[in-house]
């Protein structure tokens, strides 16, 4: 099924797949078990409610998902469209016998000691998951070994929308890997660093230690380069040990594997040795996770020819000299092709029939082939066993005694050499715990000399770490774009909110194609590589750290769920306004853009002034609503920024580079000549943009007044007093009768009384 696949030949190397299982209960908590079985690790996790099972669907990225075959999996399916479900029988999602089933597995009288001090619903999903994996892949049970508590308040939380919007594993357009943050901070050696540094970059940290652990590791390698380059030379050698520890796991290892496996531990001395003098805590806790087993090298080298072939019954697996019944078989094997080359020789001397051959085939086994001209020289102790057309086959008594004694040597080779195959694979799979240890430091060895490598080779720079709400980056980059270039320079820019006295919401203005969303993300991405444990792309990054991020940036239309554009980004906002916290990093792109002007206006004024006043985040605000440049007048908490254009007649050139204040213009027609819209159009937009702007009227005036009340209806949700100021900033004297005015100055005086009596 998708969720158990485990043969090397269908997965991808640098991609886990994630088995799931979901245990709701009959009160809102939800119980969650995931593993991916072709690396033997299976992890826990407990929500509060479903609000919570979002994020970490999109970040699991299961496979095929286990739910109860009852209501509340059906609910499940339905809400969160889940991928390939398998609905299972209810009871087998039941927390207490789950308990005893994994204590009966792991052969322990308590699971304590896998932090697991209660029947939660996590443990029913475990049961479940366990149920499936005896069900359908039952040889991989045996390695499910550990069971590790996820500590979901242990991690930035990074939302769907969130993830969609940075490209951290997969673009949006393609859902490839390629132009992705992955794929761009990707410098591991190895599978299962890839793998690893996946996992990291989709789960990134918020406790400082834990990540100035980390930090102070890649600082170290970095300052060692030629021991960097031994460490990842090394573990280039190094075969996915992860998967092949869940194969000899699960009694799957062929002989290629165990060759594999041995040159994976013939790599653990230098890595080691590599480690040596190294100060930082990390790294000295790695080396000594990274313990070399040598008596299974030892004996693996002994036993294990060089090359072995795929399957143990190709023969040529055990080494010459390892087993002297073997030995004895594989020497009468050998002899077989002399001892029929010596008979042949002396049958053709004996009979005079120089084109006689001794020859084999899988029906007859051995036979003599004599041609019909030489018939009537064959002897009469030959026994016919086949004619030809051309030719008869013939066996003789010496044959059939020389056969029976090559077929038993064969047979006993193979079985002794199966024999030693198996016991040899069964001192791997005794040891398939500590193996299983050693790739986990390995792959996290991996993940740290690459994140030193890739700031050795981009110029990254350690990050400050603070427990506040400052963020203040440098000559900050965005790590994909800037790889993208063929060589031109990234234009870098500054971003300096929080702190004493400082602001903490950015509202940038400027024209399509100048840079605004680039921007943002840029500092949202710097943010997650430095709370990952990464250098990052700046000159210098003093970064307060974040509990979880917050983006929303462009949408699409959701058809099959009935949700528009905007819908869609009233939910996501709506999702962040809920969630954000004053330690969350929130990044909004053209909020509003997708009603009519002025409730686009007023819900991204309010929604501005709710992030800074109720809140108080640290938020990055792109907009085309210059109105929402008047916030920064009159509360200190927001500050302008723009991003540079330069016209020369009536050409503009972007210059990328982020200014204090605000943008006067959108250029959007100037964009538009650029995407190539006929120059019809552009003239024609030109022209009504003038008579927009001076307040003209050419035709039309009764319809465009009708026009004008509509897109001027403030919106139902705006408080009275905001209502009307933007009834007011909206109101045409000009075309206002005195009558008029009067009718409505009464109506609003009416609206605020009702307003004042309601409250």
């Amino acid at each position: 099924s998708p969720g158990t696949v485990t043969d090397p030949a269908m997965l991808d190397d640098r991609e886990p797949v994630h088995l799931l299982a979901i245990a709701p209960t009959r009160s809102a908590r939800l119980g969650l078990a995931w593993s991916d079985l072709s690396a033997g690790r299976l992890l826990l996790l407990e929500l509060e409610d479903a609000a919570a099972l979002e994020p970490e669907l999109a970040r699991i990225g299961a496979a095929e998902v286990l739910v109860p075959d009852d209501e509340r999996g059906e609910q499940l399916i339905e809400h969160h469209r889940l991928r390939c479900p398998r609905r299972l029988p209810p009871f087998v999602f039941d927390p207490v016998d789950a308990e005893r089933r994994w204590r009966e597995h792991l052969g322990v009288a308590t699971l304590e000691g896998f932090g697991i001090a209660s029947t939660g619903p996590s443990l029913g999903a475990a049961g479940a998951l366990l149920h499936y994996v005896e069900q359908s892949k039952p040889d991989y049970v045996a390695g499910l070994r550990t069971i590790e508590r996820f500590r979901r308040d242990e991690t930035l939380l990074l939302d769907p929308a969130a993830l969609r919007a940075l490209e951290v594993v997969e673009t949006v357009r393609h859902r490839r890997r390629e132009g992705s943050l992955l794929q761009a901070v990707d410098r591991t050696a190895s599978a299962m660093g890839a793998r690893r540094l996946r996992e990291w970059l989709l789960a990134p940290l918020r406790e400082r230690t834990a990540i100035t652990a980390r930090h102070e590791a890649v600082e170290a390698l970095l300052q060692t380069p030629l021991r960097l380059e031994r460490l990842r030379a090394a573990l280039r050698e190094c075969p996915d040990l992860e998967r092949l520890a869940a194969r000899v796991a699960a009694r799957r290892a062929g002989p290629r594997d165990l060759a594999a496996l041995r040159s994976a531990l013939a790599q653990l001395p230098a890595l080691r040795e590599n480690l040596d003098g190294l100060a930082p805590p990390r790294l000295a806790a790695l080396r000594e996770q990274l313990a070399p087993l040598p008596e299974l090298l030892e004996r693996l080298e002994r036993e294990l020819t060089d090359t072995p072939p795929l399957r143990v019954s190709d023969g040529g697996v055990i080494r010459e000299g390892v087993d002297p019944e073997l030995d004895a078989a594989r020497t009468v094997r050998r002899d077989a092709h002399r001892l029929l080359a010596e008979m042949q020789a002396r049958e053709i001397e004996a009979t005079g029939i120089p084109s006689l051959k001794i020859a084999h085939n899988n029906v007859f086994g051995y036979y003599i082939s004599v041609t019909n001209t030489h018939r009537d020289k064959v002897p009469a102790h030959y026994v016919r066993k086949q004619t030809l057309k051309n030719a008869e086959r013939y066996v003789t008594e010496e044959l059939k005694a020389l056969e029976q004694r090559i077929e038993r040597a064969e047979q006993e080779a193979a079985e002794r050499e199966a024999q030693r195959f198996a016991a040899l694979r069964e001192a791997c799979e005794q040891r398939s715990a500590e193996l299983a240890a050693i790739a986990r430091a390995a792959a996290e060895l991996d993940v740290l000399a690459g994140f030193a490598a890739l700031a050795l080779e981009r110029g990254y720079v350690r990050p400050e770490l603070e427990d506040s709400n400052v963020l203040e980056i440098e000559a900050g980059r965005h790590p994909v774009i800037e790889q993208t270039l063929d060589g031109e320079p990234f234009v870098p820019n500054d971003i300096a909110l929080g702190g004493e006295h400082r602001p903490i919401v950015a509202v940038i203005t400027g024209p399509n194609m100048a840079g605004k969303s680039t921007f943002c993300r840029q500092v949202a991405l710097i943010v997650l590589l430095a709370q990952t444990g990464c250098f990052v792309p700046a000159e210098r990054a003093r970064v307060g750290l974040v509990d979880r991020i917050y983006c929303r940036l462009g949408s699409a239309d959701e058809i099959m769920r009935g949700l528009s554009t905007f819908m869609v980004e009233m939910v996501e906002t709506a999702a962040i306004l809920r969630g954000a916290t004053d330690r969350s990093l929130v990044v909004l792109d053209e909020v509003g853009r997708g009603t009519s002007t002025y409730d686009g206006v007023s819900l991204a004024f309010a929604v501005t002034e709710y992030l800074s006043e109720t809140i108080g985040c640290r938020s990055l605000f792109a907009t085309h609503y210059h109105e929402l440049c008047e916030l920064a007048r009159h509360d200190p908490r927001v500050v302008n920024l723009n991003v540079a254009v330069r016209e020369w007649g009536e050409r503009i050139v972007f210059l990328h580079k982020i200014e204090p204040g605000s943008a006067d213009r959108s250029y959007g027609l100037h964009v538009a000549r650029l995407a190539g819209v006929p120059e019809a159009v552009v003239q024609r937009a030109e022209q009504r943009l003038r008579e927009l702007e001076d307040g003209r009227r050419t035709s039309g005036g009764a319809s465009r007044q009708r026009e004008r009340r509509t897109a001027r209806q403030p919106s139902l949700f705006a408080p009275p007093e905001q209502r009307l100021r933007m009834a007011l900033q909206a109101l045409d004297l000009d075309q206002l009768t005195p009558l008029q005015a009067l009718n409505w100055l009464q109506g609003w005086k009416r609206r605020l009384d009702n307003a004042t009596n309601a409250s």
